[in-house]
């Protein structure tokens, strides 16, 4: 991966996780974070498999590793310094924080998922993971205050949407209902 200043790598980053998934600058932005390691896979712009496949989106695994790398080092250097976040910086951190949680958790780059949306143990373990390394990622000096529901409504809402892609996806392509549908036989039906 390209050796960058943190700070400059996170606002790139920052800025893929504010990108729209569906459009072409999408490309262009992991590309320029990637330099040469930027694997090249046509203009698919999203992944409509449900669970993970071992090489689906070279791209989004080696930026989610960078995206982890860049947390950890932006809370090393603060802890370091024990400078504050300035407000751009601050808002870049936490949309990768959201971006790691997401690709971490809610659209797995390995084999977790959300394997029976009726398994509360499940969704259980995955909350709680969840809720661990969001409160670990926002430790950050003091940068963030934070309600005591800031975890539950980070993980609702990116459940949410990861439904809601499924859904759009399942009714607007030929392809078979994404697998929470097929096993509940309704598409509409929560995963949570």
């Amino acid at each position: 991966m390209p050796s960058q200043n943190p700070v400059k790598l996170l606002l790139e980053l920052a800025d893929l996780a504010n990108c729209n998934p569906f459009s072409p600058r999408r490309f262009e932005v992991e590309k320029a974070i990637l330099g040469r390691q930027f694997v090249a896979e046509g203009m698919v712009s999203w992944n409509r498999r449900q669970s993970y496949q071992p090489g689906d989106r070279p791209n989004v695994i080696t930026i989610s590793k960078l995206a982890v790398e860049t947390v950890s080092e932006i809370q090393k250097n603060q802890k370091i310094t024990g400078e504050k976040l300035e407000p751009e910086i601050r808002q870049a951190y936490w949309d990768v924080v959201a971006y790691v949680l997401l690709y971490r958790y809610i659209t797995p780059t390995s084999g977790q998922t959300f394997e029976d949306p009726k398994s509360q143990p499940t969704v259980d373990k995955i909350w709680r993971e969840f809720h661990s390394d969001f409160q670990k990622m926002l430790d950050v000096g003091g940068a963030f205050s934070l309600s005591k529901n800031a975890a539950a409504h980070l993980f609702a809402c990116l459940v949410q949407v990861h439904r809601a892609f499924w859904l759009i996806t399942s009714l607007a392509t030929p392809d078979p209902l994404p697998c929470f549908a097929r096993k509940s036989g309704n598409p509409y039906s929560a995963v949570t």
